[in-house]
């Protein structure tokens, strides 16, 4: 037993941990296998992490990687230098270097056929319709994932009856021997198992990370995935009377190492060409406005923030700060018998607070109306007969969803009141690490507007994906409305006092939500100056026209928001690239394109790299997080991504099944990486610019471990400068 937990623990680090639509949390999908140098595991073959070379020959002919790149990249990569004259020779080489395919190890694709279909395609078939209809059909709380499986199974006159009687483990190394398996082979082979059924091992694996979760409960061990391949495979061997061919583990040949290594060198240079642009953006000279502003605003660290920010400041006098979207509050939220979880995936949040708002009689009536709706899309067979005798009532529903859409938001947004349970001295915690995180510990003006973030659209599954990730795939705005109601405490700013932090009675803390569909800035609560708001919608209307010229279609942001058929409603986060820890004044002026997550950092006020620390453990991670699922996404969609959102069947609180049965889908869909079968993100390793002391960076560094293992094993870059 030893030695089969050992290869299933191996094997398990394949694995991501998949949250649930509702909750759709970006994540680096080969997060456990963090520990090994990046090249190491996107040219393992069953990743197949890094693009075509031709992707890279079409940016090298656009400009977007230069001949010093090149050399930079390959200086970097393999440590050598390369002469000038050889610069061709090793483009054209490269260009003529073929992967050559390694053979699949499962004994399910040495048989070519059994019941007239390919062997894996029999299994696959049985697997994700047991998991579909599990999930989909049945009251999975009271009967367990393995009982449901025997139910639905006849094994009699085989041996696989007499596994009951055992562990999991135990029938799985059974199996394992009865298919003759050899030891050595073991952790592969069940990776590769775990990859074809790749989106439902990793959603088990979620629920048995999160058990208490208020979505899916119950808790099924993701190693019955390789319970039920193995047991469909040996039903095979017996079934033909062949046995397995047993074959080495997988193992690159040299000329497939050459021709991923230098794929790696073009990847590698990809990403330095935008490192070195991105240097000369940094400004040198960081001079601030002691004098005071009209008005300050805190937004997320979105990249979709940068463009709002840059904008916003080129209208007036204002400064902008950037923070995580939660603000530094953490809790569930219940809000109309739903959770809602307002934090990263990294902490647990342990406040249960209550959200209320105040409803006409007609939405309660329609409230109660979708939730039958709802009710009935959560069965895979009913909605036939349902929608037939509903559907014309249901129309009129739809017409009125898209009419009042606007109207809508904005009630619910200015309606919402949240029951703040936090004592004085939590608030106190949360409102001093805000303040001094972002540096904003004097000079305060009379307006702080706190700015979350959240989309609006239309018929949507993957809406929790352009919402706030550090509020859980939610709006931010629950969290805004807290922090401020924090903020504008008196008792809290009387202790904010003690540590040298003094808010003048006249400045008010205002909530906002910024809705990155259609880019209007929402003020929630309280009132401004009408000269602010005209500059904050001047600056809106300068971001969607610049976001307009960069997004694929014809339709325009306000279209995209109401259209039910629209596919990509907005970009997201894509082409995201960089995250930039250092005060506003590095990057002020500059446009970032959009590509830059703008964590506000003093190094003044963190003599002893608490903060940064911090920064590095949390915001940094995640930022890393979202690059590699966009990453992941695009180079692999196969394996990593989504598919395509035009065929998608929503599985309720769950996923999404490409078609009507198929693997659950992880990752991002088609949409939001590619338009019209060419990628539209650029896949790229994000780059972390650190603006600190060496010493505090290096102290920060060795404090933490998650950030230190992803600089070493190269799955990041780190740039530190000393400017500001």
């Amino acid at each position: 037993m030893p030695s089969i937990n050992s290869a299933i623990d191996t094997a398990n680090k394949v694995l991501m941990q998949y949250w649930p639509l509702n909750a759709f949390i970006a994540t680096n999908p080969l997060w456990d296998l963090r520990n090994k140098p990046f090249f190491d595991v996107v040219s393992d073959p069953n990743f197949q992490s890094l693009m075509d070379i031709n992707f890279y020959y079409e940016k090298y002919q656009e400009g977007h990687i230069l001949d010093q790149d090149i050399y930079q990249a390959i200086k970097l990569v393999e440590n050598k230098n390369l002469d000038d004259g050889d610069l061709h020779s090793w483009i054209e080489k490269s260009r003529e270097e073929k992967l050559k395919i390694v053979p699949d190890i499962l004994f399910s694709h040495q048989i070519d056929e059994y019941q007239f279909q390919k062997s894996d395609l029999w299994i696959k078939e049985r697997i994700f319709s047991l998991l579909r209809d599990y999930f989909g059909l049945v009251p999975h709380k009271k009967i367990p994932l393995i009982d449901f499986w025997y139910r639905q199974n006849n094994f009699k006159n085989i041996e696989i009856i007499n596994l009951q009687s055992i562990s999991v483990k135990e029938s799985i190394a059974f199996l394992l021997n009865a298919l003759n398996i050899s030891e050595a082979l073991t952790a592969t082979y069940l990776e590769t198992i775990y990859l074809q059924v790749y989106g439902w091992a990793s959603f088990m694996k979620w629920r048995n990370h999160h058990p208490t979760n208020p979505w899916i409960s119950g808790e099924d061990a993701c190693e019955l995935i390789l319970l039920f391949w193995l047991t469909y495979e040996y039903i095979i061997s017996l079934k033909t009377h062949k046995t397995y061919l047993n074959k080495c583990p997988k193992k690159l040949e040299g000329d497939c190492i050459n021709a991923l290594k230098q794929r790696y060198v073009w990847q590698t240079a990809f990403e330095l060409h935008y490192m070195n642009k991105l240097d000369l953006k940094l400004n040198n000279d960081c001079a601030s406005n002691e004098a005071g502003y009209d008005a300050q605003f805190i937004f997320c660290i979105d990249t979709r923030s940068e463009g709002f920010r840059r904008h916003l400041e080129g209208q007036g006098n204002f400064q902008t700060f950037g923070s995580a979207g939660f603000f530094g509050v953490i809790f569930n939220l219940c809000d109309d018998e739903k959770i809602y979880y307002q934090a990263p995936a990294l902490v647990k949040a342990d406040h249960l607070m209550t959200a209320k708002r105040t409803k006409s009689r007609f939405e309660i009536l329609l409230n109660k109306f979708n939730k039958i709706i709802t009710e009935a899309k959560r069965q895979l067979a009913a909605p036939f007969a349902f929608f037939e005798m509903v559907g014309f009532w249901y129309f009129p529903f739809m017409i009125f969803k898209t009419i009042q859409r606007k109207l809508k938001r904005k009630n619910q947004a200015n309606n919402l009141k949240i029951s703040n349970n936090f004592s004085i001295e939590e608030q106190f915690h949360s409102a001093y690490s805000l303040l001094k995180s972002i540096g904003l510990v004097h000079n305060f003006s009379r307006y702080i507007m706190i700015c979350a973030h959240q989309t609006d659209n239309i018929n949507n599954p993957f809406q929790a994906s352009l919402n706030c990730g550090a509020c859980g795939g939610n709006s931010g705005v629950p969290n805004a409305l807290v922090m401020c109601d924090i903020l504008n405490n008196p008792n809290v700013r009387l202790k904010l006092q003690d540590v040298k932090i003094s808010i003048p009675k006249e400045t008010q803390f205002i909530p906002a939500s910024h809705h990155t569909t259609n880019d209007h800035l929402e003020v929630i609560g309280g009132e401004i100056p009408a000269a602010i708001k005209k500059s904050i919608d001047q600056a809106a209307k300068k971001l969607r026209q610049e976001k307009s010229s960069t997004l694929p279609g014809h339709s325009s942001l306000f279209e995209r928001e109401k259209n039910w058929s629209e596919l990509i409603p907005e970009l997201g986060l894509i082409n995201n690239a960089c995250i930039i820890i250092g005060p506003r004044t590095l990057t002020l002026n500059q446009n970032l394109e959009r590509r830059a997550f703008l964590q506000s950092y003093d190094p003044e006020l963190d003599h002893d790299g608490s903060i940064l620390t911090t920064i590095l453990s949390a915001p940094a991670v995640v930022a890393h997080w979202i690059s590699s699922q966009y990453y992941f996404s695009t180079v692999n969609p196969h394996i990593f991504g989504a598919g395509n959102k035009a065929i998608h069947n929503v599985l309720p609180g769950i996923g999404v099944l490409e078609g009507n049965l198929s693997d659950l889908k992880v990752g991002l869909p088609l949409q939001s990486t590619h338009f019209q079968s060419k990628p539209i993100h650029e896949p790229r390793r994000i780059i972390v610019v650190v603006n600190a002391k060496k010493q505090i960076l290096d102290k920060a560094i060795e404090n933490a471990p998650d950030f230190k293992m992803l600089l070493n094993n190269e799955w990041i870059y780190l740039k530190h400068i000393e400017r500001c």
